[in-house]
């Protein structure tokens, strides 16, 4: 049994998370550098997760500053789990302690993107595949985890895209949780695209989203 243990980011783990961000942008992910990524100055929290004491995960919270919901609204963004911890359900044990805290400092949304084309991710996003496991995780955790209602209540926005950079054909699913009891109509404003879809897009159908997109 692997022991694993998840911890809000702290100065003592400068070192360890820098060396964390070297690995991650030799597996390919730009969006960890220091030009993008400061931990020493970042609007939200950062979560580290651990494996046998290695940092094996990290996945940050900010403040909306996209969307136009910066008073409402909380974004999950930054996740990687390194390479030779995958494949994993880290995330969505992070997860669950960003809804906590998130409810805990008043949000009404959180919220998260995804590459519309990377479909296994989306279909395990949109509750249409269980997860593969490693020998890392904890089977049966993970299973509470994936048919809990706080993870059922992950919502595919089947109404807009997100897209950030409008001269890009680069278009993300949006996937957001209600953090009210009453029940809370968000609606996005910036980096939208409007496009009813079912979670399904076809690439036969980028032209005429673009098209509509900057009409």
């Amino acid at each position: 049994m692997h022991r694993i243990e998840l911890k809000e980011y702290h100065p003592d783990m400068h070192d360890g998370f820098e060396e964390f961000r070297r690995q991650a942008q030799h597996e390919g992910n730009d969006s960890l550098v220091i030009s993008k990524f400061n931990q020493y100055d970042f609007d939200g929290k950062i979560w580290c997760l651990f494996v046998d004491g290695e940092m094996a995960c990290i996945s940050a919270a900010e403040n909306d500053r996209y969307t136009g919901s910066s008073d409402i609204a909380l974004r999950i963004c930054r996740l990687h789990i390194l390479k030779k911890f995958r494949p994993s359900m880290f995330g969505v044990q992070i997860l669950k302690e960003q809804i906590a805290w998130a409810k805990e400092y008043g949000y009404k949304i959180l919220y998260f993107t995804h590459d519309i084309w990377h479909r296994p991710m989306n279909l395990i996003y949109q509750h249409k595949k269980y997860p593969q496991l490693s020998k890392f995780d904890n089977v049966q955790l993970c299973r509470e985890y994936h048919y809990s209602d706080w993870y059922m209540s992950i919502t595919l926005d089947t109404k807009r895209l997100f897209r950030v950079d409008p001269t890009s054909d680069f278009l993300q699913y949006i996937y957001y949780i209600d953090l009210t009891d009453a029940g809370y109509n968000w609606e996005p404003i910036e980096n939208i695209v409007l496009y009813k879809h079912d979670g399904e897009i076809k690439r036969s159908e980028l032209n005429n989203i673009l098209w509509q997109s900057n009409a």
